[in-house]
């Protein structure tokens, strides 16, 4: 007797859950997966040096933390997109030369705003919207003798933004990822480094 496999692909609809508490998660980007994601991005533009500075434009969103607020309206897209435009026109004019400093720049500081969106509760869409958004998305997989089952699952977290003053704000600085990230972003400096030492080495022969 043959046994056929089957891939039977079961996709969960999307959910809106509607929350009267604060999201509590503990595997949001530390500031150290923040920063290594703006460095290996930007140091794809910019010298190494440079990408290394550009790159803590990244961790501006967390300064509301100084105001004991996390996730405030520097985590909102709309304030970012109208401020990154006025700025912008004004560099258009005025500092021309620094105009993609100034445009990989703002993407540094939006990725901030997705990758914690992925994590927690975040304003994004403040004023515009008044509710903080957090989005679950993955793909399980189980195996079996006869059929394979793939479940897409994703959900879509909201409840009212609250922008009050906590006694105390806790937050990864480092974590297990960023320890990862930054591992795999040194590797990949390295290995570049390495090839344009050696076809620079090799034109020089040439």
């Amino acid at each position: 007797m043959r046994l056929e496999s089957q891939v039977e692909i079961k996709i969960s609809r999307f959910l809106y859950v509607y929350k009267d508490f604060y999201v509590e998660n503990h595997d949001m980007p530390d500031l150290l997966t923040h920063y290594v994601a703006g460095l290996l991005i930007s140091s794809r533009i910019l010298r190494l040096r440079y990408a290394m500075l550009i790159g803590l434009v990244g961790l501006l969103p967390d300064i509301d933390v100084l105001f004991r607020i996390h996730r405030w309206i520097t985590h909102s897209l709309v304030i970012t997109s109208i401020i990154s435009l006025i700025i912008a026109v004004i560099t258009l004019f005025f500092f021309r030369r620094y105009l993609q400093i100034m445009i990989l720049a703002t993407i540094l500081y939006i990725l901030h705003i997705i990758l914690d969106l992925f994590t927690a509760s975040t304003p994004i869409l403040w004023p515009i919207y008044n509710n903080a958004m957090m989005i679950k998305i993955g793909v399980g997989g189980i195996l079996r003798s006869d059929k394979i089952n793939i479940v897409f699952n994703s959900t879509l977290y909201y409840e009212p933004a609250d922008f009050s003053q906590r006694d105390e704000i806790e937050g990864p600085l480092i974590s297990s990822i960023g320890v990862i990230l930054t591992i795999t972003t040194v590797i990949i400096l390295l290995v570049e480094y390495y090839h344009k030492y050696h076809h620079r080495k090799s034109s020089v022969h040439t």
